[in-house]
């Protein structure tokens, strides 16, 4: 059997902290506008899932809250849903800005968590690269290759769609030879619905205010 002929399919996660185009970037990949994006941090509340279905491949691509310090019991809630995807998955990619001046202490901090995943393949994407010199991106590759031995890093411009197809055929040569895990007949299939999603928020903020509320009761 021919590679172009294996079917491939896997769960990818976009991860990095707040505002810096993880929503953008899937919705660049898929064409359609599924993630929630705004210039305001932490308005992705639950894990989405988009799937893109073609001939020879699916991927699924999960979108988590962005990863900052927790000011509270609902900000840890979605901080620990955005780690607890890396044994989930197939292919991690860690999104960061370009414009930012230097590596701040959230990148860090996921950085220091990608340390404990094995096996898996942990991509940098450096958005938002059409905004800088070049000078400015080779620097932020030497500056996060210096903490973590990235598989693959992709300059990308999101919004502009620039280095999209890149970052989709990079993805694809580390999935994993399966069946499609959706079948659906249509070419992309959104499953993250305003149904689902609703009724996933409103699942995660009982089963949160369970745990507080427990957590009350025990201290008391």
């Amino acid at each position: 059997m021919k590679e172009n002929n294996i079917f491939k399919s896997g769960f990818i996660t976009i991860i990095g902290k707040p505002n810096v185009g993880k929503s953008t970037i899937i919705n660049s990949l898929i064409g359609e506008k599924v993630a929630i994006t705004s210039p305001k941090p932490q308005t992705t509340r639950s894990n989405l899932r988009a799937v893109i279905t073609e001939e020879n491949y699916q991927m699924i691509f999960i979108d988590t809250p962005g990863i900052h310090t927790p000011k509270n019991k609902l900000g840890e809630y979605m901080v620990t849903s955005a780690s607890s995807t890396f044994s989930e998955v197939d292919v991690i990619v860690m999104v960061c800005d370009a414009t930012d001046r230097s590596l701040s202490k959230i990148d860090e901090g996921i950085i220091e968590k990608l340390r404990g995943v094995s096996k898996k393949p942990v991509f940098l994407v450096i958005n938002k690269s059409d905004a800088v010199i070049k000078e400015s991106i080779l620097e932020k590759i030497s500056e996060y290759s210096s903490l973590y031995d990235f598989k693959e890093i992709i300059p990308l411009s999101a919004l502009k769609k620039e280095g999209i197809d890149l970052l989709k055929e990079t993805i694809l040569k580390y999935k994993r030879v399966l069946s499609a895990i959706f079948t659906y007949a249509i070419k992309i299939e959104l499953i993250n619905s305003s149904l689902i999603r609703f009724l996933q928020l409103t699942f995660d903020t009982i089963s949160l205010a369970i745990k507080i509320i427990k957590s009350n009761i025990i201290k008391r």
